[in-house]
Protein backbone atom coordinates (compact mmCIF):
# COMPACT_ATOMS: atom_id res chain seq x y z
CA UNK A 1 0.00 0.00 0.00
CA UNK A 2 2.77 2.16 0.65
CA UNK A 3 4.08 1.96 -2.71
CA UNK A 4 0.44 2.33 -3.71
CA UNK A 5 0.21 5.77 -1.94
CA UNK A 6 3.65 7.15 -2.79
CA UNK A 7 2.41 6.65 -6.89
CA UNK A 8 -0.24 9.12 -6.13
CA UNK A 9 0.59 12.44 -4.92
CA UNK A 10 -2.21 13.52 -3.16
CA UNK A 11 -2.17 10.75 -0.68
CA UNK A 12 1.86 11.03 -0.46
CA UNK A 13 1.07 13.07 3.30
CA UNK A 14 -0.80 9.84 4.33
CA UNK A 15 1.72 7.14 3.58
CA UNK A 16 1.88 5.65 7.02
CA UNK A 17 -1.66 6.69 8.60
CA UNK A 18 -4.12 6.03 5.44
CA UNK A 19 -4.96 2.27 5.62
CA UNK A 20 -6.01 2.96 9.25
CA UNK A 21 -8.09 5.83 9.00
CA UNK A 22 -9.99 3.92 6.87
CA UNK A 23 -10.62 1.27 8.63
CA UNK A 24 -11.38 3.66 11.94
CA UNK A 25 -14.73 4.60 9.65
CA UNK A 26 -15.39 1.19 10.32
CA UNK A 27 -15.39 1.34 14.44
CA UNK A 28 -17.01 5.06 14.05
CA UNK A 29 -19.88 3.75 11.90
CA UNK A 30 -21.01 0.61 14.23
CA UNK A 31 -18.90 -1.74 13.16
CA UNK A 32 -20.56 -5.37 12.40
CA UNK A 33 -23.17 -7.34 13.88
CA UNK A 34 -22.02 -10.79 14.47
CA UNK A 35 -23.71 -12.52 11.41
CA UNK A 36 -22.38 -9.63 8.83
CA UNK A 37 -20.48 -10.34 6.01
CA UNK A 38 -17.22 -8.41 5.67
CA UNK A 39 -17.33 -4.40 4.14
CA UNK A 40 -15.12 -3.25 1.57
CA UNK A 41 -13.39 0.22 1.88
CA UNK A 42 -13.45 1.88 -1.85
CA UNK A 43 -11.15 5.46 -3.08
CA UNK A 44 -13.59 8.37 -4.01
CA UNK A 45 -12.55 10.51 -6.60
CA UNK A 46 -13.03 14.45 -5.45
CA UNK A 47 -16.88 14.59 -6.60
CA UNK A 48 -17.56 11.41 -4.26
CA UNK A 49 -17.67 8.94 -6.77
CA UNK A 50 -16.53 4.99 -6.02
CA UNK A 51 -14.01 4.15 -8.09
CA UNK A 52 -13.90 0.39 -7.37
CA UNK A 53 -11.18 -0.24 -10.16
CA UNK A 54 -8.32 0.92 -7.91
CA UNK A 55 -7.53 -0.86 -4.69
CA UNK A 56 -9.07 -1.24 -1.64
CA UNK A 57 -9.63 -2.81 1.51
CA UNK A 58 -11.40 -5.60 3.14
CA UNK A 59 -12.55 -5.18 7.01
CA UNK A 60 -13.65 -8.88 8.57
CA UNK A 61 -16.02 -8.96 11.40
CA UNK A 62 -13.20 -10.00 13.92
CA UNK A 63 -11.45 -6.40 12.75
CA UNK A 64 -8.89 -7.62 10.75
CA UNK A 65 -8.15 -5.68 7.43
CA UNK A 66 -6.84 -6.66 4.48
CA UNK A 67 -5.29 -4.63 1.04
CA UNK A 68 -7.62 -5.61 -1.85
CA UNK A 69 -6.58 -5.20 -5.72
CA UNK A 70 -8.39 -3.97 -8.11
CA UNK A 71 -10.07 -7.42 -8.61
CA UNK A 72 -10.89 -7.18 -4.69
CA UNK A 73 -8.99 -10.33 -4.40
CA UNK A 74 -7.35 -10.23 -0.70
CA UNK A 75 -3.70 -9.41 -0.53
CA UNK A 76 -2.56 -11.62 2.27
CA UNK A 77 1.04 -10.89 1.75
CA UNK A 78 1.09 -7.19 2.10
CA UNK A 79 0.40 -4.98 5.57
CA UNK A 80 -2.27 -6.17 7.54
CA UNK A 81 -3.99 -4.41 10.33
CA UNK A 82 -6.21 -4.94 13.34
CA UNK A 83 -8.79 -2.50 15.07
CA UNK A 84 -8.67 -2.87 18.98
CA UNK A 85 -10.46 -0.57 20.91
CA UNK A 86 -11.31 2.11 19.07
CA UNK A 87 -7.52 2.39 17.67
CA UNK A 88 -6.18 0.88 14.58
CA UNK A 89 -2.47 -0.90 14.69
CA UNK A 90 -0.79 -2.81 12.43
CA UNK A 91 -0.53 -6.61 12.19
CA UNK A 92 1.87 -9.49 10.47
CA UNK A 93 0.21 -12.30 8.94
CA UNK A 94 -1.33 -14.37 11.94
CA UNK A 95 -2.94 -11.31 13.31
CA UNK A 96 -1.21 -10.40 15.62
CA UNK A 97 -0.69 -6.69 16.97
CA UNK A 98 2.41 -4.91 16.43
CA UNK A 99 2.28 -2.42 19.15
CA UNK A 100 5.80 -0.90 18.49
CA UNK A 101 4.12 0.91 16.00
CA UNK A 102 2.28 3.97 15.04
CA UNK A 103 -1.30 3.90 14.67
CA UNK A 104 -4.44 5.64 14.80
CA UNK A 105 -7.09 6.81 17.09
CA UNK A 106 -10.45 8.33 16.37
CA UNK A 107 -11.81 11.24 18.77
CA UNK A 108 -15.29 11.86 19.44
CA UNK A 109 -15.86 14.90 17.34
CA UNK A 110 -14.84 12.06 14.08
CA UNK A 111 -11.47 13.35 13.91
CA UNK A 112 -9.03 10.79 13.27
CA UNK A 113 -5.04 11.56 14.46
CA UNK A 114 -2.17 10.10 14.17
CA UNK A 115 -0.32 8.41 17.47
CA UNK A 116 2.80 7.69 17.55
CA UNK A 117 4.43 4.48 18.87
CA UNK A 118 4.01 5.24 22.75
CA UNK A 119 0.44 6.65 22.16
CA UNK A 120 0.62 10.26 22.25
CA UNK A 121 -1.62 11.72 19.94
CA UNK A 122 0.21 13.71 16.88
CA UNK A 123 -2.57 17.19 16.65
CA UNK A 124 -0.34 19.51 14.45
CA UNK A 125 -0.38 16.68 11.70
CA UNK A 126 -2.15 16.57 8.48
CA UNK A 127 -5.55 14.13 9.69
CA UNK A 128 -8.95 12.77 8.77
CA UNK A 129 -12.01 13.46 9.42
CA UNK A 130 -15.12 11.19 9.25
CA UNK A 131 -18.85 12.33 8.33
CA UNK A 132 -21.51 9.41 7.81
CA UNK A 133 -19.86 7.13 5.88
CA UNK A 134 -16.77 9.23 3.93
CA UNK A 135 -13.23 9.88 5.26
CA UNK A 136 -12.31 13.44 4.08
CA UNK A 137 -8.81 14.55 4.24
CA UNK A 138 -8.03 17.49 6.98
CA UNK A 139 -5.23 20.09 7.09
CA UNK A 140 -3.54 20.34 10.34
CA UNK A 141 -6.39 22.92 12.06
CA UNK A 142 -9.22 20.58 11.29
CA UNK A 143 -10.51 21.93 7.69
CA UNK A 144 -11.68 19.94 6.14
CA UNK A 145 -10.17 19.34 2.30
CA UNK A 146 -13.70 18.55 -0.06
CA UNK A 147 -11.94 19.05 -3.15
CA UNK A 148 -9.38 15.87 -2.49
CA UNK A 149 -10.33 12.40 -2.94
CA UNK A 150 -11.53 10.36 0.16
CA UNK A 151 -12.86 6.61 0.92
CA UNK A 152 -16.27 5.34 1.63
CA UNK A 153 -17.32 1.98 3.37
CA UNK A 154 -19.56 0.37 0.58
CA UNK A 155 -21.73 -3.16 1.61
CA UNK A 156 -20.58 -6.38 -0.81
CA UNK A 157 -21.24 -6.64 -3.77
Amino acid sequence: MKYFIKSESWLRPFANALPSAICLLWVYAGGFPAHAEERRVYQTDQYGSVQYHKPGFAIQSDGRIFETDSGGNKQYHKQQYKIKNGTVYDADSGGSIQYHKASLSIQADGQIFQKDRYGNILFGKDHFVQKDDKIYQADGLGNIQYQKPGFKVVAPR
